[in-house]
């Protein structure tokens, strides 16, 4: 989140936080490659994907002198609760107990990844719902920031993985039962901007 430069140059709130492995980052990528015998040279090429492990390795280099030249504050990003994510069904209840299942899954197979998804969108792995659940940390942090002063203010989040093609919400599980099946997509866990969204209307109804 960031907010208004100072006198010392240094912004309002810029936090740079990172802990999860992010060589994990967007692994459904070469995943597929591997899986149609594709090298991941041509599979990006007909995907149009361009988050890999090889870029997240690159963004982790490059983080520490960021840090240092945007005068930021490095820490390690708020883990979301289970009150937080559950907040007004933005997350169904089932769905997070699949998540944890699938990511258990993945932590013992042999590949260390599975696909949570039936269209193979979205892969976890063993640090797939804690890296989830802080990047959901951090959207809720940068909204209490905005709201906890009389001032305008503004934040931006940059989080991953990311959340706007999840719909594993308990609306969606009325519906149809085990929708978490084809409704987490996109590579998204947890739609961090609905669960912001409740978590406001839980405080400021």
């Amino acid at each position: 989140p960031t907010g208004p430069t100072g006198p010392d140059g240094r912004c309002g709130k810029l936090w740079i936080g990172y802990n999860a492995d992010l060589q994990t980052l967007h692994r459904e990528v070469e995943a597929g490659a591997e899986e149609l015998g594709l090298s991941l040279e041509k599979y990006l090429d007909a995907t149009s994907f361009w988050e890999t492990p090889l870029r997240a390795g690159l963004l982790a280099s490059k983080l520490p002198h960021a840090v240092e030249q945007l005068k930021a504050v490095q820490g390690k990003m708020p883990r979301a609760t289970d009150k937080q994510l559950l907040c007004g069904g933005a997350t169904s209840a089932r769905y997070l107990r699949q998540l944890r299942r699938n990511v258990l899954q993945a932590s013992r197979s042999k590949s260390k990844w599975k696909w949570l998804d039936t269209d193979k969108t979205t892969l976890v792995t063993a640090e797939t719902e804690d890296a989830a659940r802080r990047v959901v940390g951090a959207t809720l942090e940068a909204l209490m920031w905005v709201i906890s002063n009389t001032e305008p203010r503004r934040a931006f989040v940059i989080g991953r993985p990311p959340g706007h093609h999840n719909g594993c919400d308990e609306r969606l599980e009325a519906l149809q039962r085990n929708a978490w099946h084809f409704a987490a997509h996109g590579g998204c866990i947890f739609n961090e901007t609905a669960i912001a969204v409740r978590n406001l209307l839980a405080k400021r109804p």
